[in-house]
């Protein structure tokens, strides 16, 4: 684990990460959307993994929310917090207001899509 304790270090930390992943995807030679070789190593794999899970999105009442690992935790804070309605942004940055219900639907249904996505790629890695 690291600790971070000021700003500087912070900023140092995520630019390190950013040139990491910069210099990943021209190995990877991604273009938008797509990939122009097929991944073959696991690292390669769990970046492709992380990355589909950072954009999961799901939709509840025509609405489409962010599910990735952060907006999950949100939702589950909001459930557990209150049973009236919410102010949520969506994924596209509007503001709607939803049930306790739709943030629980919205959670099951996140926990679903990232469960596939992890098997999607567990079973790509054993093929390396």
């Amino acid at each position: 684990m690291i600790i971070l304790h000021n700003g500087n270090q912070i900023a140092e930390f995520y630019k390190d990460i950013d040139e990491n992943l910069s210099s990943l995807l021209q190995e990877l030679k991604l273009k938008e959307g797509s990939v122009e070789m097929k991944p073959n190593t696991r690292e390669e794999l769990n970046y492709l993994r992380n990355k589909k899970l950072e954009e999961l999105t799901v939709e509840v009442n025509s609405v489409y929310l962010n599910a990735d690992e952060l907006s999950q935790t949100r939702m589950s804070r909001a459930i557990q917090s209150t049973n009236k309605n919410i102010d949520w942004i969506t994924s596209d940055g509007e503001v709607v207001n939803l049930t306790n219900e739709n943030l629980k639907e919205a959670l099951l249904k996140a926990g679903k899509e990232q469960t596939k996505i992890f098997i999607e790629f567990s079973n790509l890695k054993k093929e390396i």
